[in-house]
Protein backbone atom coordinates (compact mmCIF):
# COMPACT_ATOMS: atom_id res chain seq x y z
CA UNK A 1 0.00 0.00 0.00
CA UNK A 2 1.31 3.39 -1.11
CA UNK A 3 0.24 6.33 0.48
CA UNK A 4 0.84 9.93 -0.88
CA UNK A 5 1.59 13.08 1.13
CA UNK A 6 -1.27 15.41 0.15
CA UNK A 7 -0.32 19.33 1.06
CA UNK A 8 -2.62 21.12 3.17
CA UNK A 9 -2.50 24.84 3.09
CA UNK A 10 -4.93 24.42 6.98
CA UNK A 11 -1.87 22.86 8.51
CA UNK A 12 -0.09 26.08 7.87
CA UNK A 13 -2.55 28.16 9.10
CA UNK A 14 -3.23 25.64 12.44
CA UNK A 15 0.38 26.09 12.95
CA UNK A 16 0.81 29.42 12.48
CA UNK A 17 -2.43 29.88 14.46
CA UNK A 18 -1.22 27.80 17.23
CA UNK A 19 1.72 30.15 17.47
CA UNK A 20 -0.17 32.96 17.85
CA UNK A 21 -2.27 31.68 20.29
CA UNK A 22 0.53 29.97 22.71
CA UNK A 23 1.50 33.97 23.37
CA UNK A 24 -2.09 34.61 23.91
CA UNK A 25 -2.55 31.49 26.30
CA UNK A 26 0.79 32.57 28.15
CA UNK A 27 -0.68 35.77 28.72
CA UNK A 28 -4.00 34.51 30.08
CA UNK A 29 -2.71 32.18 32.46
CA UNK A 30 0.05 34.68 33.28
CA UNK A 31 -1.78 37.73 34.13
CA UNK A 32 -2.71 38.16 37.61
CA UNK A 33 -5.80 40.32 37.93
CA UNK A 34 -4.96 41.19 42.24
CA UNK A 35 -1.71 42.47 40.82
CA UNK A 36 -1.75 46.17 40.54
CA UNK A 37 0.01 47.61 37.24
CA UNK A 38 0.43 51.12 35.83
CA UNK A 39 1.99 52.58 32.83
CA UNK A 40 5.43 54.28 33.85
CA UNK A 41 8.52 54.45 32.17
CA UNK A 42 10.85 54.88 35.07
CA UNK A 43 12.50 51.61 35.45
CA UNK A 44 15.64 50.03 34.15
CA UNK A 45 14.24 48.26 30.83
CA UNK A 46 12.33 50.93 29.44
CA UNK A 47 14.75 51.15 26.29
CA UNK A 48 16.16 47.75 26.03
CA UNK A 49 12.56 45.89 25.75
CA UNK A 50 11.51 48.24 22.70
CA UNK A 51 14.99 47.86 20.93
CA UNK A 52 14.94 44.00 21.66
CA UNK A 53 11.47 44.21 19.58
CA UNK A 54 12.68 46.29 16.99
CA UNK A 55 15.65 43.30 16.36
CA UNK A 56 13.44 40.53 16.53
CA UNK A 57 10.97 42.00 13.85
CA UNK A 58 13.50 42.81 11.30
CA UNK A 59 15.29 39.19 12.29
CA UNK A 60 11.86 37.55 11.82
CA UNK A 61 11.31 39.32 8.45
CA UNK A 62 14.62 38.25 7.79
CA UNK A 63 14.34 34.87 8.13
CA UNK A 64 11.03 34.71 6.48
CA UNK A 65 12.63 36.13 3.31
CA UNK A 66 15.55 33.52 3.36
CA UNK A 67 13.10 30.87 3.61
CA UNK A 68 11.37 32.26 0.78
CA UNK A 69 14.11 32.55 -1.29
CA UNK A 70 15.15 29.02 -0.92
CA UNK A 71 11.90 28.12 -2.77
CA UNK A 72 12.44 27.26 -6.97
CA UNK A 73 10.00 27.93 -9.43
CA UNK A 74 10.69 24.31 -10.54
CA UNK A 75 9.80 22.76 -6.87
CA UNK A 76 6.69 21.03 -6.69
CA UNK A 77 3.67 22.70 -4.95
CA UNK A 78 4.28 20.61 -1.88
CA UNK A 79 7.89 21.53 -1.67
CA UNK A 80 6.66 24.91 -2.06
CA UNK A 81 3.67 24.98 0.55
CA UNK A 82 6.21 22.81 3.00
CA UNK A 83 9.33 25.67 2.46
CA UNK A 84 6.53 28.52 3.01
CA UNK A 85 5.17 26.81 6.11
CA UNK A 86 9.06 27.02 7.51
CA UNK A 87 9.30 30.39 6.33
CA UNK A 88 6.48 31.36 8.06
CA UNK A 89 7.39 29.52 11.05
CA UNK A 90 10.25 31.20 11.03
CA UNK A 91 8.63 34.63 10.58
CA UNK A 92 6.50 34.04 13.60
CA UNK A 93 8.32 32.00 16.20
CA UNK A 94 11.16 34.71 17.01
CA UNK A 95 7.58 37.32 17.90
CA UNK A 96 6.08 34.45 19.57
CA UNK A 97 9.72 34.25 22.05
CA UNK A 98 9.11 37.69 22.49
CA UNK A 99 5.92 37.97 23.35
CA UNK A 100 6.33 34.89 26.23
CA UNK A 101 9.28 37.53 27.34
CA UNK A 102 7.48 41.19 27.66
CA UNK A 103 4.77 39.43 29.31
CA UNK A 104 7.25 38.14 32.05
CA UNK A 105 8.76 41.15 31.95
CA UNK A 106 5.58 43.05 32.61
CA UNK A 107 4.68 40.96 35.27
CA UNK A 108 8.28 41.56 36.84
CA UNK A 109 7.38 45.22 36.64
CA UNK A 110 4.06 45.35 36.96
CA UNK A 111 4.10 47.70 34.10
CA UNK A 112 1.40 47.82 31.37
CA UNK A 113 3.87 49.76 28.98
CA UNK A 114 5.43 45.92 28.03
CA UNK A 115 2.13 44.17 27.63
CA UNK A 116 1.48 47.09 24.22
CA UNK A 117 4.62 45.63 23.19
CA UNK A 118 3.00 42.32 23.22
CA UNK A 119 -0.13 43.37 21.37
CA UNK A 120 2.11 44.91 18.88
CA UNK A 121 3.52 41.36 18.25
CA UNK A 122 0.42 39.55 18.30
CA UNK A 123 -0.30 42.38 15.81
CA UNK A 124 1.85 41.88 13.68
CA UNK A 125 1.45 38.36 13.30
CA UNK A 126 -1.91 38.41 12.14
CA UNK A 127 -0.73 40.91 9.56
CA UNK A 128 1.23 37.90 8.22
CA UNK A 129 -1.18 35.27 9.21
CA UNK A 130 -0.47 33.21 5.86
CA UNK A 131 -3.38 32.73 3.40
CA UNK A 132 -3.81 31.03 0.08
CA UNK A 133 -3.81 34.82 -1.63
CA UNK A 134 -0.31 35.38 0.00
CA UNK A 135 0.89 32.12 -1.36
CA UNK A 136 -0.22 32.96 -4.66
CA UNK A 137 1.36 36.41 -5.01
CA UNK A 138 4.32 35.93 -2.75
CA UNK A 139 5.64 32.65 -5.47
CA UNK A 140 3.83 33.37 -8.76
CA UNK A 141 1.93 29.77 -9.64
CA UNK A 142 1.08 28.68 -12.57
CA UNK A 143 -2.33 28.58 -13.42
CA UNK A 144 -2.18 24.71 -12.51
CA UNK A 145 -0.45 25.10 -9.15
CA UNK A 146 -3.57 27.63 -8.51
CA UNK A 147 -6.01 25.96 -9.29
CA UNK A 148 -4.46 22.66 -6.90
CA UNK A 149 -4.43 24.66 -4.44
CA UNK A 150 -7.75 26.37 -4.32
CA UNK A 151 -9.18 21.94 -4.40
CA UNK A 152 -6.88 22.33 -0.85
Amino acid sequence: MTTTKTPSFKIIQIIYGSLIFGVIAFFLFTYDSKQKMEFHFDDSLKYMVPLFFVFIYFLSNFLFKRGISNIRNTDSLFTKLTKYQTANIMRAAPLEGFGFFAIVVAGSYANYYYLLLVGLAILIMLIHFPSKSKFENLLNLTMEEKSKLREM
